[in-house]
């Protein structure tokens, strides 16, 4: 009888241990990310937005959950989206609301409906200017620096000792600050080349020479060339859907962003600054050593 006891004890204990927290979990307020049905297929489809929810809910524990809209959809259409979806969850209204920043009208039209909910806009790599923090929304755009210093040591490990051209073609979002913070990444490995900084495919005559290309929002015409030079490509497309040479991909995209933005509203930050996630595509390096390095090097500057 005692034993019994003691093991049903230990199976109420059991089921409490695995079942509060799973309670609790769904219980929670959740996370709501406006995305379109373009970006969706481009990011990767079902399987590759389902890892970055399942990540994002076990690093905020809480529920992550896409709203779907069809793309161009007007402040009104999304209003209504969101908060339908929100009627579906336990607690009726969620934690926060995540706009892309093409949607940035409906996070203020949300933002006046309903002001109590924050409304998040990520700008990603975009100029900004359409709405600002004292118009009541949270608003975190792309750390540029540090992506360019991680972009500059991933380059000077690349090029491998100083042997050829390093070419940066920018878009006008890259500015000094971002120029010169890849400068230091290139130092800081050892490289002493002056990179070529360009702002269009159309600026470079002579492929001879190069030893890495990096894609920072522009030049994406130089896939068309065949060449097999390595690239370090700025995108929230999938990686499997980009060309072979393509090594390394910066990620700004929403699901990116998520977690690190809903952590900072938690500290009471109306705005900052967040880097890509730095993907290493490590099956299109053939070289360990240089895989090591650079395994290493985004690791250290995180």
């Amino acid at each position: 009888m005692r034993r019994g006891r003691k093991a049903l004890a230990l199976i109420v204990g059991i089921v409490l241990a695995l079942g509060v927290p799973v309670l609790v979990f769904f219980s929670r307020p959740p996370v709501l990310i406006v995305i379109d049905v373009p970006f969706s297929s481009l990011y990767g489809g079902t399987r590759r937005t389902l890892l970055r929810q399942v990540f994002a809910s076990l690093v905020l524990f809480r529920q992550v959950k896409p709203v779907k809209i069809a793309e161009g959809a007007g402040p009104d259409v999304l209003v209504f989206a969101v908060e339908e979806a929100a009627s579906r969850s336990l607690s009726r209204r969620p934690h926060c609301v995540l706009f892309p920043y093409r949607y940035s009208q409906a996070a203020l039209r949300y933002r006046e409906q309903f002001p109590g909910i924050p409304a998040i806009l990520l700008e990603g790599r975009a100029d900004g200017g359409a709405a600002t923090a004292g118009d009541g929304l949270f608003i975190f755009r792309n750390d540029q620096e540090r992506d360019m210093y991680r972009a500059g040591l991933c380059a000077a490990i690349l090029n491998g000792g100083n042997r050829g051209k390093i070419v940066v073609f920018q878009d006008r979002s890259i500015e000094d600050a971002g120029r010169n913070a890849f400068m230091e990444g290139l130092r800081q490995e050892g490289n002493r080349m002056e990179p070529l900084f360009l702002d269009g495919f159309y600026e470079l005559s002579d492929f001879s020479d190069l030893s890495c290309v990096v894609l920072a929002g522009s030049g994406a015409e130089y896939f068309e060339q065949n060449l097999t030079h390595p690239v370090i490509f700025y995108t929230w497309l999938d990686p499997d859907l980009t060309s072979p040479e393509v090594v390394l991909v910066f990620d700004d995209s929403p699901w990116a962003l998520a977690a690190p933005a809903v952590k900072m509203i938690a500290e009471n930050r109306n705005e900052g600054r967040i880097p890509s996630d730095l993907l290493i595509l490590s099956a299109r390096i053939a070289d360990k050593d240089i895989l090591r390095r650079l395994k290493k090097a985004v690791q250290n500057s995180k």
